[in-house]
């Protein structure tokens, strides 16, 4: 990927020499791929290294064709950048109990899927996308 030269110029400024090489070289590598299984949908095995900050969390080892999986279409898994799922941490760290959570961020839908997954029994998910026809969430009630 060749940068634009006044981007170069100035992260090069910012970052100086030895960090700047850094960041160039891995933004020439192949970004990794993360999956996060939906466990009440399927228990079947994933093969690859755990995101160990999320409890369903899997690197995978190269990107397949996600679109010709039928377990993709039945939601088995959603495709979801590893540090998207950090979000876990910070809600078994800071809610205890069950809470109604609002989301008004909600679109595409990975981070609300997967807040409702790990928020505690009895909690409301409200998420909302950018326009109002993005309305993801439908009484999420658990």
């Amino acid at each position: 990927m060749k940068l634009p030269s006044e981007f170069e110029a100035r992260t090069l400024e910012w970052m100086g020499e030895e960090t700047y090489r850094a960041l160039e070289a891995a933004l020439q590598t192949e970004p990794p791929v993360s999956i996060r299984v939906n466990r009440t949908k399927w228990s079947g095995e994933v093969t690859g290294e755990p995101v160990l900050w999320a409890s369903a969390g899997v690197y995978l080892s190269q990107r397949p064709t996600f679109t010709f999986d039928p377990l993709f279409h039945a939601g088995c898994y959603y495709v979801q950048e590893a540090s998207s799922m950090f979000v876990e941490q910070v809600l078994r760290t800071y809610i205890t109990g069950p809470v109604v959570m609002l989301d008004l961020c909600a679109a595409p839908g990975g981070k609300s899927t997967h807040v409702r997954s790990v928020l505690p029994v009895g909690s409301l998910l409200v998420a909302i996308g950018a326009s109002s026809s993005e309305f993801v969430s439908r009484d999420w009630f658990m």
